[in-house]
């Protein structure tokens, strides 16, 4: 049962990865997609 269970799961993982990395390019043009805006206020407030 563990056996199948893990089997699944990782099935699921590998499928997941790869329709997240066949769609990367689409969702972000730069790297400032990935920054939430708080942290952007912060890092801004700190001066790094």
């Amino acid at each position: 049962m563990k056996r199948k269970l893990f089997f699944i799961l990782s099935l699921f993982l590998i499928c997941s990865f790869y329709a997240f990395a066949e769609n990367f390019p689409q969702k972000a043009k730069s790297i400032n997609d990935f920054v939430p805006k708080g942290w952007k206020i912060l890092k801004d407030e700190n001066g790094s």
